[in-house]
């Protein structure tokens, strides 16, 4: 379960470390040479948020040789994209621009894993695309409220210690409010929720595995 936002200096390996680490994951470079050159980009630099950049992509193409290893049909699907490099080129610079924007680290494993799902056709590129908008503007820590109302398929107003947390999820789309027609004459009946998964909340509750 995810805690919150990482602090800029949890995570930051020496360049040394990172480039051992991205060595590890360098197969995906001729697939994905686009990062291959973002790599360089950010190992030239002195910026330190550059440097920030460079954690991110590491932690996002960890993930992704990660479920690479250990799902040979993904493999397979990742080297056939090779045939359409113009499009796959495309697709690899959207998501550097996208890992840049992100602010905390565990966001570029979860962005990953969005991304897998596209590639296992299990989403659209425009499913992609809104969840990993929702993605940039979710506080980590509502991921908790977000697996309560999913695995007991609503949650009441005191089910919470942090109401904002809901209303946060409720303005990402992820949950949403039921129908004030669902009381009964006396007011919210026993089975009556406050708030509810929406089906993209269940879809992006199942993606992240909670």
């Amino acid at each position: 379960m995810f805690k919150g936002v990482s602090r800029y200096n949890k995570g930051m390996d020496s360049i040394a470390n990172i480039s051992d680490t991205l060595i590890e994951v360098s197969g995906l470079f001729k697939i994905f040479p686009v990062f291959s050159t973002a790599v360089s980009v950010y190992n030239a630099s002195k910026n330190f948020i550059d440097k920030h950049n460079l954690n991110k992509l590491k932690s996002f193409l960890i993930s992704l040789n990660d479920e690479m290893i250990n799902d040979d049909e993904l493999k397979a699907y990742i080297q056939s994209l090779v045939v359409d490099k113009e499009m796959l080129n495309q697709e690899t610079e959207y998501l550097l621009v996208l890992l840049e924007r992100q602010l905390e680290y565990d966001k570029s494993s979860i962005l990953a894993k969005f991304y897998i799902e596209y590639l296992k056709k299990g989403i659209s590129w425009d499913d992609f695309v809104e969840y990993s908008a929702i993605l940039e503007r979710l506080i980590l820590s509502d991921v908790s409220t977000l697996w309560l109302c999913n695995n007991t398929d609503g949650i009441r107003y005191e089910d919470t210690e942090d109401v904002a947390s809901v209303f946060r999820l409720l303005a990402l789309g992820l949950v949403y409010m039921p129908a004030k027609d669902t009381w009964n004459e006396v007011g919210r009946g026993d089975g009556y929720m406050d708030f509810k998964p929406t089906i993209a909340g269940r879809k992006f509750s199942k993606i992240l595995n909670l």
